[in-house]
């Protein structure tokens, strides 16, 4: 997937329509082996990623379209920095994980097994930095000027976090702002402040002004820079909403986090998380049986309690976590103990 990604193959296929492209027409496009092309996507075809519709003639399908970042082959041969400055995060996801995710991934076992790494939970010492041979934590090297297509691939393929008031919604951790997007069609009563570092607070509001420059001209949506582990600088919110932001932390960095957020609420506020929640493959009922809410009905035998593959992705986003930041995706229990140490 990420080598079609690269090659720049679903948005070749934007305007083939019904009867598709012979990869020798594609691979005149984006200069690629068109014998090496069509293995590639046949292997994707065979799992229902693209359609091969006559020997070596393939379109896209419904799965398959979702790579597509929506920018044309034109824009982004002029402007390649360009093609992820979109709001379709897919495409950017899949090569995130294809890229620097793959190769931390293969350095996972050094990592877990080196004395001075095996036990830490900082994110410097994981399996990301041994395999780009850097000191700087994931964030920190995204900054750097020769990552910046990484860095705005990233932003593109993360979810946002949020911070609502009764008049006032603030976005912490907001990323380029894709969630509030969403939120805004609906509730354009309330004003959203996006919070993020400086550089992604700078990529939100181009991409907002190419969007909804209405939203940034009338005040409806603004941007703002921010530290998040100095104080928040809010303080009337009525909702902290964080959208896939815990998971990036270890407790001890996740609990400094939460701990701003409670210092700045009052005494309405209330904190929405919204992450995966990791279930053991057995059955844990009573475990939750107090937890109002918490209940989960078990698969039904021979299944595994939590429907064994159906929940595959929360695992492998788990260990994804784990090699780029020791970070982890969380149990509810997890949960439960790390908000009461916040």
């Amino acid at each position: 997937m990420t080598s079609v990604i690269a090659g720049n193959v679903p948005e070749i296929w934007q305007t083939a329509g019904v009867e598709g492209l012979h990869v020798d027409d594609i691979a005149t496009r984006n200069n690629m082996d068109p014998a090496k092309l069509s293995r590639i996507v046949r292997l994707l075809a065979n799992e229902h990623m693209f359609k091969e519709i006559s020997p070596n003639v393939f379109r896209h399908n419904r799965i398959s379209a979702t790579l597509d970042t929506g920018n044309s082959l034109e824009l982004i041969e002029i402007h390649p920095q360009a093609k992820y400055n979109t709001e379709l995060g897919i495409s950017s996801f899949v090569a995130l994980m294809g890229d620097e995710s793959m190769e931390a991934s293969a350095n996972m076992s050094e990592t877990l097994l080196d004395s001075r790494t095996a036990y830490s939970n900082e994110p410097t010492q994981t399996a990301f930095n041994r395999a780009f041979q850097r000191n700087a934590d994931l964030f920190e090297w995204y900054k750097q000027p020769e990552n910046e297509h990484r860095r705005s691939r990233f932003n593109t393929a993360m979810t946002d976090a949020m911070v609502f008031s009764e008049r006032i919604s603030y976005n912490v951790g907001g990323g380029i702002g894709t969630t509030v997007l969403t939120i805004s069609s609906v509730h354009r009563h309330l004003c959203y402040v996006v919070q993020d570092t400086p550089d992604t607070v700078d990529q939100g509001v181009k991409f907002w002004e190419s969007k909804q420059p209405d939203a940034l001209q009338t005040g409806m949506v603004q941007f703002q820079k921010h530290d998040f582990f100095m104080p928040q600088p809010v303080r009337n919110a009525s909702v902290f909403i964080l959208r896939c932001i815990v998971h990036d932390w270890s407790d001890r960095y996740a609990i400094k986090r939460i701990r701003q957020l409670r210092d700045a609420a009052t005494p309405d506020t209330q904190l929405l998380l919204v992450e995966y929640i990791i279930r053991y493959t057995c059955s844990n009922s009573a475990e939750l049986e107090n937890i109002p809410g918490a209940a989960q009905a078990d698969a039904p035998a021979p299944l595994l309690a939590n429907y064994g593959n159906g929940a595959g992705l929360d695992y492998q986003l788990d260990l994804e976590m784990m090699v780029m930041r020791n970070s982890q995706e969380r149990s509810l229990t997890q949960f439960i103990d790390l908000l009461r140490a916040g």
